[in-house]
């Protein structure tokens, strides 16, 4: 390591030291450590088990070629950033290497530094790039929002906000608010592309929310086009469990990925009581969507009459268990869930009040504990969802175990959507200023 590099790694050290490290993945392993050790952090980087990582000791190590002929059945990635290049073209083709790194399975050697490698830790966690630098320490904080299987160097992107870094580890489930916008069966290709460009320009560079569209598949590609490089994630609206093949009409988890797709909502209610899914099948379809690498929105919630009949704790209870039966504990970070009650839907003319909400999200987050263990269940995010409009928003996402808001009408209005996402910032600073 260099004197600058060591010079850098004592300057940050401090901002490093009170980072929760879910995940430390690196290379080379032994510049990483050298870092650690230098700074004084606790957790040395090590390589991720679930991957095979070539150390390849420094920057002139073994080449491609070198690594084919003993390694051939590995996938190679070998990149780097092309000089001139402005934040949101690296941003675009770490999108494109991330869409791509979800569809494999086996083995992948991602070499990858400099300025590319932190942007594309950025993008793999859903992040918009403003500004990324590359420091020569060759190691980067990972936030609990880091995802398991992204193999590659490990830098320190420098983003316009401190608001990126947590300064005490935090769970998930007390983090950012989540504001979910499902335009359902609604807008011509016009009406999208305003849609999206005025949510994505109100959006600025606001990190403090996790916000996410989900369009009409017609114009998933339409609008990921535009929300490149802003703080906006895309998600789909469903999808069929199957990878490919004589399905008509369906749309699989790898042509989501493919069109850059993070999210996906499943089990919604529209599907499950006028389309008639099962939650059987809804089932396949979270374990497809999580297996391919989507973060899946899971919907689950009781009708009118279930409600009237004290049977929602029943229903939450038989959609849960069976609708995430089989799940593995890997993938739990990936999933989260809306509770939409059936009658609080639309203009039904019933509207659930906080404490309703509140009192779902318990019972929720206690069978989810059951299930997959007290840990698991208090990192779940679990959102509510059910005529969500500027004037209840604040008060929503205020209770305790409300993470996000998974809208519906409101979310085809920009300047409607924007002022719930506004609610979930102001709420989000709230919590993190408490903590």
């Amino acid at each position: 390591m260099t004197a600058n590099g060591e010079d850098e790694a004592r300057k940050l050290g401090k901002h490093l030291q009170d980072i929760l490290f879910s995940h430390v993945l690196t290379s080379p392993l032994k510049r990483a450590q050298q870092t650690c050790a230098l700074v004084g952090l606790a957790q040395v980087p090590e390589i991720e088990p679930d991957l095979v990582e070539w150390d390849y000791g420094d920057y002139e190590g073994k080449q491609s070629v070198d690594i084919r002929k003993e390694q051939p059945d590995w996938t190679i990635f070998r990149d780097g950033c092309q000089h001139g290049e402005m934040p949101t073209q690296i941003s675009d083709r770490a999108d494109r290497l991330i869409a791509r790194l979800r569809t494999l399975s086996g083995n992948v050697a991602l070499f990858s530094h400099g300025q590319f490698g932190g942007v594309l830790a950025a993008r793999w966690i859903g992040l918009a790039v403003i500004e990324a630098q590359h420091f020569p320490l060759g190691t980067a904080p990972i936030t609990p929002k880091c995802r398991s299987s992204l193999c590659g160097m490990l830098l320190l992107t420098k983003y316009s906000t401190a608001k990126s870094f947590c300064k005490q580890p935090r769970e998930p489930a007390m983090g950012q608010k989540f504001v979910i916008g499902n335009w359902k069966m609604n807008t011509t290709a016009a009406e999208a592309r305003h849609l999206s460009q005025a949510i994505a320009n109100g959006m600025g560079i606001e990190d403090s929310i996790t916000v996410v569209v989900c369009p009409p598949f017609p114009y998933l590609s339409l609008v990921g086009e535009i929300l490149k490089g802003h703080r906006v994630a895309l998600g789909a609206q469903n999808l069929y469990p199957e990878k490919e093949g004589p399905f008509t009409g369906e749309v699989s988890p790898t042509m989501l990925l493919d069109l850059g797709c993070q999210y996906v909502i499943l089990g919604h209610s529209d599907r499950r009581h006028k389309l008639g899914e099962s939650d059987t099948f809804i089932n396949q379809k979270v374990q497809v969507a999580l297996a391919a690498g989507l973060d899946a929105i899971f919907c689950v919630g009781e009708t009118l009459e279930q409600r009237k009949a004290d049977q929602t704790k029943k229903v939450l209870d038989r959609q849960l268990l069976q609708g995430l039966d089989g799940l593995s504990a890997a993938t739990l970070t990936h999933l989260s869930i809306a509770y939409e009650p059936v009658w609080a839907i639309g203009s039904s003319g019933h509207h659930a009040t906080p404490q309703q909400a509140q009192e779902a999200h318990t019972v929720i987050r206690h069978r989810f504990g059951q299930m997959f263990g007290e840990r698991s269940a208090k990192m779940l995010a679990i959102h509510y969802g059910g005529s969500v409009n500027p004037e209840n928003a604040d008060a929503l996402l205020r209770r305790p175990g409300v993470d996000g808001v998974l809208i519906g009408g409101d979310s085809l209005n920009a300047k409607q959507f924007l002022a719930i996402v506004k609610a979930g910032i102001s709420e989000t600073q709230s919590q993190v200023e408490a903590a």
